[in-house]
């Protein structure tokens, strides 16, 4: 029971995440499934509109917590790894 409810979880895909950047006391949750969802899925930090809508569509999330979570990042560190 317990392997096909995982099963079936995976099967939709699944992130990879660093234990250093979710032990950071510095970023906020939202920060940090930011970071996993851009550095898991690819996409390219442009700032081009479409982009960002699906961000922000994706995650549930206004522009300005976009701005605000992406600004905690850069802080810390984390922008130049999700920019390849």
């Amino acid at each position: 029971m317990i392997y096909k409810q995982f099963k079936q979880l995976y099967e939709v895909g699944y992130v990879l995440v660093p234990f250093k950047l979710l032990g950071d006391k510095n970023l906020s949750p939202q920060a940090k499934v930011l970071w996993a969802y851009i550095f898991n899925t690819g996409i390219t930090l442009d700032d081009c509109d479409e982009t960002l809508v699906k961000i922000c569509n994706d995650l549930e999330i206004s522009y300005k917590e976009y701005k605000l979570y992406m600004e905690e990042l850069c802080e810390n560190g984390y922008r130049e790894s999700i920019e390849g």
